[in-house]
């Protein structure tokens, strides 16, 4: 599973609380631990996670670059005007956009306080998976990355609809989900590389001929 990929980590940058359990998740039994305890999510200076309050760009930057495992670059030429090594999570935000995870809001900007959309965070985690091609094929952007989403079962215990903003309980709740899912074939199953591994391939995806798309066995 991810998880297993996600045992060594990056060492976190000291601005936050690492390691430490927020005392307002308590309610959520014990769920969300492990995120935390793994530095894969990280509560405030304070300890705290504030559930109910929506995520930054920058702050889902942080998980993000945790779950796909890319390094932080020490020096980055300076891409999103808006992003510079004054903004908080910087490296996380070019480690990202340098692995085609992440791009800017357009005209050169980042917006990295900006509120996150749930949508676009699930693009996010779907590439991070391995399932980029199979979103592609279903659709793309955003109905495609849904449709992968949901069967991947991203969205169980999801609160809010994917056009609304992400709530950081939601957040949790995402990446919790996420590192749940089996990545034995996930690599090998990406229709980039499916004709490497056919046999494996079709075992678990099957053509629908009146669409002409791959889709998930149900």
């Amino acid at each position: 599973s991810l998880l297993l990929a996600l045992l060594v980590l990056l060492p976190h940058n000291g601005i936050i609380a690492a390691g430490v359990v927020p005392e307002d998740l308590a309610d959520y039994n014990d769920r969300f631990d492990i995120l935390f305890k793994t530095d894969i999510i990280i509560a405030d200076k304070y300890g705290n996670f504030a559930p109910k309050t929506n995520i930054k760009r920058n702050e889902m930057c942080y998980t993000l670059a945790k779950l796909a495992g890319v390094s932080t670059p020490a020096a980055q030429k300076q891409i999103f005007a808006d992003v510079d090594e004054t903004t908080q999570y910087a490296s996380e935000i070019y480690a990202l956009y340098n692995s085609k995870i992440l791009s800017g809001s357009g005209n050169g900007f980042f917006n990295p306080y900006d509120y996150v959309v749930t949508r676009d965070f699930l693009v996010a985690v779907v590439k991070i998976l391995g399932y980029n091609d199979i979103a592609i094929a279903n659709g793309g952007y955003p109905i495609g990355y849904t449709y992968a989403a949901r069967h991947l079962k991203l969205l169980d215990g999801v609160s809010g609809d994917t056009n609304s903003l992400l709530t950081k309980i939601d957040f949790a709740t995402i990446v919790r989900n996420a590192i749940d899912c089996p990545l034995n074939e996930v690599d090998s199953l990406a229709l980039a590389n499916a004709q490497l591994h056919l046999e494996t391939a079709y075992k678990n995806f099957f053509r629908d001929k009146r669409k002409f798309l791959w889709r998930f066995k149900t």
